[in-house]
């Protein structure tokens, strides 16, 4: 009886999975342009403290998260 409160707050949640998006444009060329001449990109995360790279390298499991992070 405990779980079916967690089993409806799951559905609920999932029921706004379709409705939620993160998605950023971000022109990668330009960015690559700006950093040839000289300035710095600009943030495209603003609050942001750090820049990282990620890229994928090896996906044993076949997961394919590293291409999802990395794009």
């Amino acid at each position: 009886m405990k779980r079916i409160p967690i089993v409806l707050a799951g559905l609920f949640l999932a029921m706004l999975a379709p409705f939620a998006q993160a998605i950023i444009g971000v022109d990668v060329n330009e960015d690559i342009d700006s950093v040839l001449s000289g300035r710095a990109p600009p943030l495209h995360l603003p609050d942001a403290k750090y820049r990282i790279a990620v890229f994928e390298f090896e996906d044993p499991d076949g997961t394919g998260l590293g291409s999802a992070v990395s794009t």
